[in-house]
């Protein structure tokens, strides 16, 4: 291998449409959506829809969430995007009643470090419900994808670059199980 063979151009898999479908939302993200006040939930939602995201209308996005790709984001019934956090390009699943806190970075793509051409990968990010990830946590698949199973509570400040195991608490850099999750019926 020599430098000439080496061309870590980024390339990405979509089309011209997709591609200005995506600088359009860039736009939009950071004008309309970003400075909408926070009591326009709604407004936010029905953007994103727009642009193709499947989301419930009575999720809650902050204002300065920032989705790279709304088509590649799905959230049920009740869940929430805090300030702050940051979804990149890649298919996302976010399950009912999920809490994702502030400064949350959920990261489903990446580039094929293998490669000479440094390929777009994508690998989905899967939040089952019930779901907390607290402030400043970074969720990064390898690359079959990563699912946060059923009402999982990952720490603030983790690194998550496994799948987790339902009703547990996860912790660290990188994420380890830290206990299992009791939930006590109120």
């Amino acid at each position: 291998m020599n430098i000439f063979d080496y061309r870590p151009i980024s390339s990405t898999p979509w089309s011209l449409r997709k591609k200005l479908l995506n600088r359009l939302w860039e736009l939009i993200n950071s004008t309309v959506f970003r400075w909408s006040p926070r009591c326009m939930n709604r407004f936010r939602v029905g953007l994103l829809s727009c642009f193709g995201a499947n989301i419930a209308s009575d999720c809650s996005i902050h204002p300065t969430a920032v989705i790279d790709m709304p088509y590649l984001l799905t959230m049920k019934s009740q869940s929430s995007l805090g300030r702050g956090c940051y979804i990149s390009a890649g298919p996302v699943y976010v399950g009912q009643k999920c809490c994702i806190g502030a400064f949350v970075k959920l990261l489903p793509s990446a580039h094929n470090i293998n490669s000479t051409r440094f390929e777009y990968e994508s690998r989905p990010i899967h939040i089952e419900d019930g779901c907390w990830i607290a402030t400043g946590t970074v969720i990064s698949p390898p690359a079959i994808g990563i699912n946060i199973a059923a009402f999982s509570v990952i720490a603030s400040g983790s690194v998550v670059t496994k799948s987790t195991i339902p009703f547990s608490i996860y912790g660290g850099n990188p994420a380890k199980f830290i206990k299992k999750r009791i939930l006590e019926k109120q």
